[in-house]
């Protein structure tokens, strides 16, 4: 059972305590004694107290442990698995000890952002404008208080604004960041009409994380509103 002071489920990033219920399916009484709690888990990030102790177990009876183990769940862990931490007892009894996650979960849902400028709606090199990208959030909890970073390899874009406050996307919706877009400059050895890979990282308040990827396209001809041919003979 997961005590979490919230909605008693595990969530990416969150510190939570667990309640155990020991079993014991033998014909005879099991001592009471302590046991000792780890992970090899990459999504157990770490465990607060690795030790707890248990009192005697009645023959095929049962006792429950509340508060048994403290852990954080690593911010990266997704939606619908089941990190588990391992229990032994002072008779090398051991006992995994499953629990699932809800997280939140976002794709991109256009291969090329969005982008605009002051002057013509597309950013040529050596401009300065906006990106915006859609997202879709396929996870079982809504994604709020996000803050978001754009991220690129290639060093001929720079973010300007690094982070922005990204609106909350609820589970099951789609949402973007229109409102407060990413301010990006383009250098003047960027390529018209080049595909540059970008990458977008998202954090909540609880260090839940999760990122996308798209393309930015310097002097995007699909821009609607060209009124005729410009620097580049585009129209």
């Amino acid at each position: 059972v997961v005590n979490d002071g919230g909605e008693g489920v595990a969530n990416p990033g969150e510190t939570l305590t667990l309640d155990i219920e020991l079993h014991n399916f033998t014909g005879i009484e099991i001592g009471s004694g302590t046991a000792t709690v780890s992970s090899s888990d990459p999504r157990v990030e770490s465990i607060a107290a690795t030790t707890f102790n248990y009192p005697a177990i009645p023959a095929d009876g049962a006792v429950t442990i509340n508060e048994a183990v403290t852990l954080t769940v690593s911010g990266w862990a997704p939606d619908g698995c089941m990190p588990a931490v391992t229990v032994t007892f002072e008779n090398n009894l051991e006992s995994a000890i499953p629990f699932e996650v809800y997280a939140w979960e976002l794709t991109c849902e256009t291969e090329v952002a969005w982008t605009d400028s002051t002057v013509d709606g597309r950013i040529f090199p050596g401009e300065t404008g906006n990106v915006a990208v859609p997202v879709k959030n396929h996870g079982r909890i809504d994604a709020a208080s996000l803050s978001a970073n754009l991220y690129s390899d290639d060093e001929r874009i720079t973010v300007l604004n690094n982070p922005i406050s990204f609106a909350d996307v609820g589970s099951d919706s789609l949402r973007n960041n229109l409102l407060l877009p990413f301010e990006v400059q383009l250098s003047e050895e960027t390529r018209i009409g080049e595909l540059i890979p970008v990458f977008v990282q998202f954090e909540d308040s609880l260090g839940g994380i999760d990122s996308v990827s798209t393309f930015l396209i310097p002097g995007d001809p699909r821009i609607a509103g060209a009124t005729g041919p410009d620097r580049v003979a585009q129209y």
